[in-house]
Order: structure tokens, then C-alpha cells, then sequence
């Protein structure tokens, strides 16, 4: 699976170091615990709850990880930047999964290429 632990990191980081950071991402950009962080994040953005370490703490057992993500964190002002290299990682994901399908299921060709354009239009809509 391609993924990018350190830039997953960082754009948590600063989301949690700066509550006024632009949120561009989705959830499938993000893989393991840090899925799971920034599940939590949209949970409270939603709640129109305060976005920062104690709100997001209080509901992470592994409170030092969440420390130690704010720790890695210089400036917040490339976040967008970052968040863009997520979702190119997510695209490729993406397209790796579509790929397998493809030759896992390579009985129902149409199937197939019906996901395919599916995910196609999916993958355009981050890109935008």
C-alpha cells in the first residue's frame, strides 16, 4: 500500500497546532491511527467543537502520540501543500486498488471498467 506516515503526520500536527488551517483532505487520505485522528477531527468539526490537542485528546487513548505529532510541527504554513501530496498518495491508492480489482476479476471485464470510470470520476473530484 503506498502511503506517507511523516506528511500524515505533519498535516494532523498542524491542524492541531492551528484550528484556522484549511481542511482539504479526506479521510482516505490518511492510513492506520492517523485515519483514525482525523476521523475525530471531522467528528468535531461537526459538533462545531474547538479543533485542538485537549479536544481531540479527550477522545484518543494514546494521548502522547498526539503530543508528539504537534512536536514535529514548525510552521503550518505550508499545510496546503501538504495536504496536496495526501491526496495524490490517495489517488495512487486508488488507482492501485482498481488495478488489482481488474486482475482479480478479470472474468467481468465490463464490471470492471464500469468501477474503473466510477472511481475515475471520484479520483477528478479530489483533484479539483
Amino acid at each position: 500500500m503506498i502511503k506517507a506516515v511523516d506528511v500524515e503526520e505533519v498535516v494532523l500536527g498542524s491542524i492541531l497546532c492551528d484550528s484556522t488551517v484549511k481542511i482539504i483532505v479526506t479521510p482516505e487520505a490518511f492510513t492506520g491511527i492517523r485515519k483514525d485522528v482525523f476521523n475525530i477531527i471531522e467528528e468535531l468539526k461537526k459538533e462545531n467543537t474547538p479543533i485542538d490537542l485537549i479536544t481531540v485528546g479527550e477522545r484518543v487513548q494514546n494521548k502522547t502520540y498526539l503530543i508528539n505529532l504537534v512536536n514535529k510541527i514548525g510552521t503550518t504554513a505550508n499545510i496546503e501543500y501538504h495536504q496536496r501530496i495526501l491526496i495524490q498518495y490517495q489517488v495512487q491508492r486508488q488507482i492501485e486498488k482498481d488495478c488489482e480489482y481488474m486482475l482479480i476479476n478479470n472474468g467481468d471485464i465490463f464490471d470492471s471498467i464500469d468501477r474503473l470510470k466510477n472511481n475515475i470520476s471520484y479520483i477528478e473530484s479530489l483533484i479539483r
